[in-house]
């Protein structure tokens, strides 16, 4: 039996396959002139499905027709003689017309073939092409024998209905047959089309399929974000002391903590949901911690709330919470607003900072010894030569670069927080120099390919996820503990790459990413707090961004939700101290990775904001009101470049990574989904904003694309 289905099936598949190359032909230029005509994705897609279904019908009349006839010569012709063919004859057009009903064109198709052709394909294929030869020898028509050849399926049917002249019922038999393979090509290929448009770019799903992921997005983004506004209002905003102005989230005011760690994320939430409180309040505390703690020109000390004095310090903790303050604190900030007065103040104590160094080094004066914050001072030198131009920047960048490089063996032993730091900061200055002193790369990339091998060697598990330690005389019995601060880390490697032009480290990292599907990295307990969880999936938002791995979103979004939007509480907030501000950071860059970077102000409880790219490089927009609405949508704008001055987006950390970003110059058509009605604006247009007006429960839906 098989010799005969094989080849059978082969020459079957063969010309329905031709079938469907011509098929898909057509089926291409109907796609084609709908985009021309800028249908919807959806209205096309409708189209498409409609054709199928009347195609599958009329298939399956096809079916029946012919099914009809071929039962009619197998009656006249070969009636079988054994009970056993004739109970085989009965059940294959019982089941034929139950398959008809129940199972659709396709699964009565291939059933047909199992019912009907079974039983009567006893002869193998090479008798019936003899039987052909046969006939034509005795003068039978030269069509028929075309037929036969053409539809081998129904050769055996033709040579039977021959002895008994049905020669007319034969020829519509096979013309039916013909049709049922040209109808089904096209169904095969108008949905072979549609899928195929759909997942032509990996990640770039068709405008259809993009609004469907901008609606789950929204649901997410709109439930942390209605978070985010109800914990500025409720939590934050009430300790600001009335008195002094200062922000008091853990019952004081310090540098180290409450500067750094909370004051920060104070302003991002202001800048998320409420541009009022940013430009009020919150800014008000900039004022007041300058007007109440410089101590050294321009560099702060902690502020004693109940004797209502500046706390005294000495030189080494006054740099170190300085430091903090600048590369946690500000620098966080300058990321959302640019050169606005956050960034005068960095500049300010970066200034002062080295203008009072102490510690002499054969490189020049360096601040201290304390490697977490010299790490901290790369970052910020980085960023500050970028944004200014200003030489000195980069030359003490450098002198810090140079004081550690030129160790022998220089590979830091802690790779969690107050310790990592110069893991990125060093990458960071790489990327710097590859843009503005490319002489700087030959002289600093062999030393980070040393130490980030031995990192990689010496510091990670065979997954590539990094331990708190490296070596094992490490102080502390956590040192085999994995590290929160792992993707922080990673952000040095991907810049190490981007300034090469090589791929070095990224399979690494796609690596790591991957693995974060084994239990082992499920509900584990980075530090024990809201904090190490925060930490380790900031270092996630930040890797993804670049190096976009299924198997790390999904822990990503898994272990958001559960653990720091807390979606299955609605009720629960986070506290204002330092440990549960960063949960409040990390909810933020999770939320705009779900908005895209849009942000719609101002902000209401219960708002649904969405957005997801489109296989065109735009982004399907997504916006739901439980009541009515007005407000203004902004889009993200290139800030690497505007507000930072990088040439390239480089890796780091203490940032809003960049998802979609509207530029300045460039056009987009923005068009309403379900009015139709489009508009013609500019990057720089959309980043100022764009009016929206919800009636209550209404749904918005955005599609913008660029202008090409």
């Amino acid at each position: 039996m098989a010799a005969v289905t094989q080849p059978w099936a082969l020459l079957e598949i063969t010309h329905t396959v031709f079938a469907a190359c011509i098929a898909s032909g057509f089926l291409m230029t109907g796609v084609s002139a709908r985009r021309l005509l800028r249908r919807p994705a959806r209205e096309g897609f409708r189209t498409t499905l409609k054709l199928g279904l009347a195609m599958g019908l009329i298939f399956s009349f096809a079916e029946l027709a012919e099914g009809r006839l071929h039962a009619g010569a197998w009656s006249k012709s070969s009636r079988p003689s054994s009970p056993l063919q004739r109970a085989i004859g009965k059940q294959a057009r019982t089941r034929r017309c139950v398959c008809l009903a129940r199972r659709g064109a396709i699964a009565q198709h291939a059933r047909f073939r199992a019912c009907w052709l079974g039983p009567s394909h006893s002869l193998s294929l090479q008798s019936n092409w003899d039987g052909v030869r046969r006939k034509r020898a005795a003068g039978k028509p030269r069509s028929l024998a075309f037929a036969s050849k053409a539809f081998p399926n129904v050769g055996r049917i033709l040579k039977l209905k021959l002895r008994v002249g049905l020669r007319k019922e034969a020829v519509a038999g096979g013309i039916l047959h013909g049709m049922k393979h040209w109808l089904f090509a096209l169904c095969v290929a108008s949905v072979g089309l549609n899928c195929g448009t759909r997942s032509s770019e990996p990640g770039r799903p068709t405008s259809e399929a993009a609004f469907d992921q901008a609606a789950r997005s929204a649901r997410i983004a709109g439930l942390a974000l209605t978070k985010v506004q109800r914990w500025l209002h409720e939590r934050a905003l009430p300790k600001i002391d009335p008195q002094t102005g200062l922000y008091i989230a853990d019952g004081h005011w310090n540098y180290r903590d409450t500067a750094a760690d909370c004051y920060p994320f104070l302003a991002w939430a202001a800048w998320a949901v409420d541009r009022e409180a940013l430009n009020g309040p919150v800014r008000g505390v900039l004022h007041a911690e300058q007007r109440l703690c410089n101590e050294l020109d321009r560099i702060p000390v902690p502020y004693d709330l109940q004797n209502g004095r500046k706390q005294k310090v000495g030189y080494e903790q006054m740099v170190f919470e300085a430091s903090e303050y600048v590369k946690d604190g500000l620098i966080a900030i300058v990321e959302a607003t640019g050169k606005d007065e956050w960034f005068d103040r960095m500049r300010d104590i970066e200034d002062d900072l080295w203008r009072h160094a102490r510690v002499q080094t054969p490189f020049g004066p360096i601040p201290t010894k304390n490697i977490e914050v010299n790490g901290e001072q790369t970052q910020v030198l980085a960023r500050l030569y970028a944004m200014t131009g200003e030489p000195k920047y980069l030359r003490w960048a450098e002198r810090l670069a140079d004081y550690y490089l030129s160790q022998a063996d220089f590979v830091p032993n802690r790779l969690r927080d107050h310790g990592c730091e110069i893991i990125g900061g060093l990458g960071l200055l790489l990327g710097v120099e590859a843009d503005f002193k490319p002489e700087g790369v030959a002289k600093y990339a062999p030393k980070l390919r040393h130490m980030y091998d031995r990192i990689l060697a010496e510091g990670c598990n065979k997954d590539g996820m990094m331990y708190n330690e490296i070596r094992k005389q490490a102080f502390g019995p956590r040192y085999r503990d994995f590290s929160d601060g792992w993707g922080y880390n990673y952000v040095g490697f991907l810049c190490y790459d981007m300034a090469l032009g090589k791929t070095v480290y990224r399979p690494k990292i796609e690596k790591v990413l991957a693995a974060l599907a084994k239990p082992i990295y499920r509900d584990y307990r980075w530090e024990g707090s809201i904090d190490g969880i925060a930490d380790s999936a900031e270092g996630a938002i930040y890797l993804l961004n670049r190096v976009p791995v299924p198997q790390g979103f999904a822990w990503l979004e898994r272990e958001a939700r559960e653990r720091l939007v807390f979606e299955n509480d609605p009720n629960r907030l986070w506290g204002t101290m330092k440990l549960e501000a960063n949960g409040v950071r990390t909810v933020i860059l999770y939320a705009m990775r779900h908005t895209q970077g849009l942000r719609l102000y101002p902000w209401r409880p219960r708002l649904e904001l969405g957005a997801a790219p489109t296989e065109t490089g735009g982004l399907a927009i997504w916006i739901r009101s439980p009541e009515e609405y007005r407000g203004r949508l902004e889009f993200d704008a290139p800030r690497h470049r505007l507000y930072m001055g990088f040439r390239r987006d480089w890796p780091r950390m203490n940032t809003l990574p960049e998802w979609f970003t509207a530029e300045p110059e460039a056009r987009y058509r923005v068009r309403e989904i379900e009015s139709g009605r489009e508009t013609v604006r500019t990057g720089r247009q959309l980043s100022f904003g764009c009016t929206v007006e919800l009636r209550k429960g209404e749904t918005l839906r955005l599609l913008v694309e660029p202008v090409k």
